[in-house]
């Protein structure tokens, strides 16, 4: 994952397990708690909560776009 600021990119590299749209980070992946350790594709997005109704939350700060997807999900 690579994560785009205005001083530049950071990226992220870690263990990980896909169960349908779910994503979890087996290795912590930040340094704060900013990315939950499970997070949801959605779409072109990594959603990282959702609302109480149980949609996905775009709002400011809460979701990443995938911008180039290499992951392969097996049980597609």
């Amino acid at each position: 994952m690579v994560s785009s600021h205005m001083f530049g990119d950071k990226e992220y590299i870690g263990k990980y397990k896909l169960i349908g749209d779910k994503l979890i980070f087996l290795d912590k992946v930040y340094d704060n708690s900013f990315i939950p350790d499970t997070v949801f594709i959605w779409n072109d997005k990594i959603i990282l909560k959702h609302r109480e109704n149980g949609e996905p939350e775009i709002g400011f700060a809460s979701y990443f776009d995938i911008k180039k997807n290499t992951i392969k999900n097996k049980s597609q």
